[in-house]
């Protein structure tokens, strides 16, 4: 079977949580067996595809004018010719939407089946309109969307939560698959010293400002604080780089690969999560996978965390501060918890079996 991936990048150009889990899937599709093709935006269209070391063919659209994708129907016919040339048997897209309505129509007029995978929240709600002079454009591009999804074979939601969000806004069913990761060979020792560990893109979604605060805040506990993260706003950025130079108990590394970064949520004892919203995040199930429980203000996928114990959940700074200086004072509990986060994702994020149910949907509906 041929299956054509249709996302923002590639994940070697730029790191994403949907980058990051087609990249997983893929290589497991090409190890069952089937012909995988990557399409993507980039700096030029590219009619002749790269070819990867995995035997991945990646072919590129042009990315539109300041990322406005609704200028890629200037190029639909382009793109429809590309989409010909690749023939696939199905198309699977996911992330933000990035090429709009137009391959899930070109699916529905070529009679190929469209997978479309949400990533966050906010895919499951339809776009909020404001009264501003683009609210004729606003409102276009709700449409287009929620052509996106009509036109789709089948929407896959990543928990419950999310499937029942999309139902009401939508109102179309859809299935759950969770995100997967490889189970880890071996895993490295702990710190000896409490290491808390904060992993995110930097930008205002992610609130960064209340880790560095944080960190601040429990100066006097000997623990140390690393971030992890590509800047995306330089003056945001900036404002939060001279802020964290001055605390002594707070590094921050920058943009890492992720092997490396799995090293270093694998050392930490606890993974923190201060997003005001999430999907479900990646490095949750990188953390539990190693042994190291996350305490999330916000995010909770499914409950794992405040019912399965795989975790706790700290809504507000005060809470988190309270619960961390707990945990660093009982080490005993948060290897219970990361013990516990093992086992339960082992079984339920291994990216092997989330692989073959994803290949059980696209045989169904080919």
């Amino acid at each position: 079977m041929k299956i054509l991936f249709c996302l923002g990048e590639y994940y070697k150009d730029k790191i994403g949580g949907a980058e990051i889990q087609s990249s997983l899937l893929i290589k497991h599709l090409l190890s069952f067996g089937h012909e995988m093709v990557y399409l993507c935006q980039g700096d030029s269209f590219k009619l002749f595809p790269d070819i990867d070391d995995r035997g991945l063919k990646i072919y590129r659209i042009k990315r539109p004018f300041k990322r406005i994708n609704t200028l890629h129907y200037l190029s639909k016919k382009k793109i429809y010719e590309l989409l010909d040339k690749i023939n696939p048997d199905i198309i699977y897209q996911r992330g933000d939407y990035h090429f709009i309505d137009i391959i899930s129509t070109y699916g529905k007029e070529r009679r190929i089946p469209v997978v479309s995978a949400l990533s966050m929240e906010r895919h499951c709600r339809k776009p909020k309109l404001y009264i501003t002079p683009s609210l004729p454009f606003q409102i276009i591009n709700r449409k287009l969307i929620s052509r996106y999804y009509s036109y789709s074979s089948k929407i896959i939601c990543q928990t419950e939560h999310q499937k029942k969000l999309f139902k009401d806004n939508y109102d179309i069913e859809s299935i759950i698959i969770p995100i997967g990761h490889e189970i880890p060979e071996s895993i490295p020792k702990k710190e000896k010293k409490p290491t808390i560990i904060w992993v995110a893109n930097i930008k205002p979604l992610k609130r960064p400002e209340i880790f560095i605060e944080l960190a601040k805040r429990m100066s006097d506990t000997g623990a140390r604080f690393i971030m992890i993260g590509r800047p995306h706003d330089q003056r945001y950025y900036q404002n939060m780089k001279t802020e964290i130079d001055l605390i002594k108990n707070l590094k921050y590394l920058g943009e890492r690969d992720f092997d490396t970064t799995n090293d270093h949520i694998a050392r930490s004892w606890i993974l923190v999560s201060t997003s005001e919203s999430e999907g479900f995040s990646n490095t949750f199930v990188q953390a539990w996978m190693r042994g190291t429980p996350v305490i999330s203000m916000n995010a909770d996928p499914d409950d794992m965390i405040s019912e399965h114990g795989l975790g706790m959940m700290a809504p507000t700074i005060d809470l988190l501060e309270k619960k961390i200086r707990h945990l660093i004072e009982h080490p005993e509990k948060i290897k219970i918890m990361g013990d516990r986060a093992k086992e339960i994702s082992y079984d339920l994020y291994d990216i092997q079996k989330i692989s073959r149910r994803l290949e059980r949907v696209f045989l169904d509906i080919v």
